[in-house]
């Protein structure tokens, strides 16, 4: 009998120990609308693209493909002449890596490739030696909440710029190929969220650097980015994602002969594949 009676003391007490510890861990469990029976790593609320903070825990490609348009012009120029280029059905090629590397700050690399045609004939008097162009760029981006995330990129990337000049009375026009360093201060937002269907945005300025070749100097400039994307999760690590993008900058190019407001506006349509891993 003694033992028996140990026993069920023994049992009583363990269930007035335990007994709170679980009633407080399902309790904690109800307030965050899970139930014990329900938590699973592979829903998408909890362990997917979809939630930001398990992005940030991994390493992240993403891959985008895009067509635009961009309309670079010449205004205020010193010679009386305004000029103004139009290119369409241009393509760009980008991949990006962001480095597993915590919770909140997330490095990465980027690298780009670009074919800029602007179509022009004998009659416009300009002439350009490649319409391939190439950009690079490191960055970081910082979560600051569910729906916010900060981005800053420094590239370098290669432009087409106006070089004229007059040589013995001859006007000559040329676009010329600049890599002038651009800084570019994004903020993601998280508008709608449902499933496996998302949408965000991301906006904000972009700064370019003097920069001086053999013939010509940038001088720095400002402009801005915006970007609408549409993201469909297609497994637990993969999502597609489309979306358009709007730049507008300005920035004063100048010769010894030539100076003028450079004004770029590019718009285009994306489509993005990225692996979380």
């Amino acid at each position: 009998m003694s033992k028996l009676a140990n026993k069920i003391i023994t049992r009583c007490l363990l269930l007035f120990i335990f007994n709170p510890v679980s009633y407080a861990i399902d309790m904690d469990l109800k307030k965050n609308n899970q139930q014990p029976s329900q938590i699973s790593n592979n829903s998408p609320a909890e362990n997917t693209s979809l939630n930001s903070q398990y992005v940030f825990t991994k390493d992240t490609l993403e891959f985008r493909t895009k067509i635009f348009a961009e309309n670079l012009k010449y205004v205020n120029g010193s010679q009386n002449s305004n000029i103004k280029l139009l290119s369409s059905g241009s393509q760009e090629a980008r991949l990006n890596w962001y480095m597993n590397s915590g919770l909140r700050w997330q490095p990465m690399v980027s690298i780009l490739a670009k074919t800029v045609n602007y179509k022009l004939g004998p009659a416009s008097g300009i002439t350009y030696k490649s319409d391939h162009l190439l950009g690079m760029g490191i960055g970081i981006r910082y979560r600051s909440s569910r729906r916010f995330i900060f981005r800053l990129l420094a590239e370098i990337e290669q432009y087409h710029f106006l070089d004229y000049t007059d040589i013995e009375g001859a006007h000559t026009k040329q676009l010329i190929e600049a890599s002038p360093t651009k800084f570019t201060f994004l903020t993601d937002l998280l508008i709608y969220q449902n499933g496996r269907l998302i949408l965000k945005s991301d906006f904000g300025p972009v700064i370019n650097l003097r920069k001086k070749t053999a013939t010509v100097t940038t001088n720095s400039g400002i402009g801005v980015s915006a970007e609408l994307l549409s993201i469909i999760i297609l497994t637990k690590n993969d999502g597609l994602i489309f979306g358009g993008q709007f730049r507008y900058h300005k920035q004063l190019i100048k010769n010894g002969y030539f100076q003028a407001d450079t004004l770029r506006v590019t718009t285009g349509l994306f489509l993005q594949y990225n692996h979380t891993f």
